[in-house]
């Protein structure tokens, strides 16, 4: 399992949180081909999440929005 340095992400709200260990955490599983975690957040990730940590309304009303929590089941 790969083991990096990822940026400090202090958030306060659950759903930005969620989302922020989502993106930087490890994968669970050895699978041999890990993505990185600024791959995944890309190079304004941080910034974005951030943004979203000051305001969460955003992403908030984007899970309101849908037809479930789970990402899989947006269109």
């Amino acid at each position: 399992m790969a083991t990096e340095t990822v940026p400090d992400l202090p958030c306060a709200h659950p759903a930005v949180r969620d989302l922020a260990f989502l993106l930087t955490s490890p994968s669970p599983w050895h699978c041999g081909d890990e993505l990185p975690a600024w791959r995944l957040l890309g190079e304004d990730g941080p910034a974005r999440l951030s943004r979203l940590a000051r305001d969460p309304a955003p992403l908030l009303a984007w899970l309101a929005d849908g037809d479930g929590k789970r990402l899989l089941i947006r269109q």
